[in-house]
């Protein structure tokens, strides 16, 4: 095969691939696009039943309001200790030192 013939078959072979590639992109845009309607019918959907939640919340949360004060102190007392334990600093290997020896001391 002479230059001139491979130079053809290059410019065939770069041209399918231009092509292929223009596939690909076209059938990703279209995923994409795809993805972006499900996702914001999902969300609508997400959206209108947490709506329902909230409005059902507080009908219950004024019919009875004790309750609701009672769960709301419970709720906030397993937060308030589970972020206290989460949060806390760690006692240095000193401070360990300390309490050990203070407690062998009692």
């Amino acid at each position: 095969m002479n230059s001139n013939g491979m130079q053809t078959e290059a410019k065939k072979a770069l041209s399918n691939a231009a092509i292929d590639l223009g596939e690909v992109k076209n059938k990703i845009e279209d995923a994409a696009l795809e993805a972006s309607k499900t996702m914001s019918k999902e969300f609508g959907k997400a959206s209108r039943s947490m709506s329902r939640v909230a409005t059902q919340v507080e009908k219950t949360a004024r019919a009875n309001p004790l309750a609701a004060a009672g769960v709301l102190v419970g709720v906030g007392a397993l937060l308030g200790a589970a972020l206290h334990a989460a949060l806390r600093p760690t006692p240095s290997l000193s401070d360990s030192f300390r309490s050990s020896w203070k407690n062998l001391r009692r």
